[in-house]
C-alpha cells in the first residue's frame, strides 16, 4: 500500500489536508469519478490526472502553505517518509523563514547551518494518519 499512500501524501496538504486542488477543478473531477456511466479506464486515467495535477501545485490553494514532494527514503532501517517542503526555486521564502526560526540555535552550534539545506519534514505514521483522518 505505500505506493497509494505516497500518491495520496502528493495530492493533499501537510497542513489543513485537503486536496491541492482549486473547487472548480475538484468538482470537475469529482463529477466525472462519480458518474455512473464512466468505465474503470476512464475513472483511472481520471485519477491519474488528479496525481499529476496535484504533483504540480507547489503552495495550497486554501491555505496557501508551501507543499513540496513526498518521498520515500530508502536505505533506513524502517520505512521512512519526507516531505520536501524546503527544497526549489519555488520554496525560497518557506526557507528562509526556517533559517530565521534557527537563527539562534546556528550561533551556538556550527554544525545545523551545513545540514540545513538537506532539512526536510519527516511525516511519521501518526501524522500521515492524522492528515487522512482530516
Amino acid at each position: 500500500y505505500i505506493k497509494h499512500t505516497l500518491n495520496i501524501l502528493q495530492c493533499i496538504c501537510k497542513t489543513c489536508s485537503r486536496v491541492l486542488l482549486s473547487d472548480v477543478d475538484r468538482f470537475t473531477y469529482l463529477k466525472r469519478m462519480r458518474s455512473p456511466r464512466t468505465d474503470v479506464l476512464a475513472k483511472a486515467a481520471t485519477f491519474k490526472k488528479v496525481i499529476d495535477k496535484c504533483k504540480k501545485s507547489k503552495a495550497c490553494p486554501h491555505c496557501h502553505e508551501a507543499n513540496g514532494t513526498v518521498k520515500k527514503i530508502t536505505g533506513a532501517p524502517t520505512l521512512k517518509i519526507v516531505h520536501e517542503r524546503y527544497k526549489g526555486r519555488h520554496m525560497e521564502e518557506e526557507f528562509n523563514n526556517l533559517t530565521i526560526s534557527l537563527q539562534n540555535s546556528m550561533r551556538k552550534n556550527n554544525e545545523i547551518n551545513p545540514s540545513l539545506r538537506y532539512a526536510v519534514e519527516d511525516l511519521l505514521p501518526t501524522r500521515v494518519l492524522e492528515l487522512f483522518k482530516r
